[in-house]
């Protein structure tokens, strides 16, 4: 008769534990990066033509949304996560954080997209 183990094996909890590395400093990356955008789009609606700024406006609006509503709630459930792999139980809470994770990256590209067109014009005012 086979063995049960209901523990995970050390190679199962040290990929988890890579990958939550993974995720933390991709979320630390999100969160400089999106400060940065922040701060060129300020600088940037002080010299452009009304029709950018409303573009600019919305784009800015749900950049700061990701930075205030979506990139905590990413955040707290990695340390959750954290936790529970270092209890060594996590359930269905690896492949939620994990989706997540994936919600959060589609989403930050969406929103970065909204910004390409504005780039070259960034460079010419020699903000970026």
């Amino acid at each position: 008769m086979k063995e049960i183990s209901l523990k995970p094996t050390f190679a199962e909890n040290s990929a988890a534990i890579e990958k939550i590395t993974n995720w933390k400093e991709e979320i630390r990356f999100w969160i400089v990066e999106v400060n940065a955008f922040l701060n060129v789009t300020a600088m940037f609606k002080l010299n452009c033509k009304p029709r950018e700024k409303d573009a600019l406006e919305e784009t800015e609006m749900k950049m700061t949304v990701f930075q205030r509503q979506i990139l905590p709630g990413i955040e707290s459930s990695v340390k959750s996560l954290e936790l529970a792999v270092a209890g060594r139980y996590t359930g269905g809470l690896f492949r939620e954080v994990e989706t997540k994770i994936e919600r959060g990256r589609k989403t930050y590209r969406e929103i970065k997209a909204g910004l390409l067109p504005f780039f070259p014009k960034f460079v010419h005012v020699q903000i970026w």
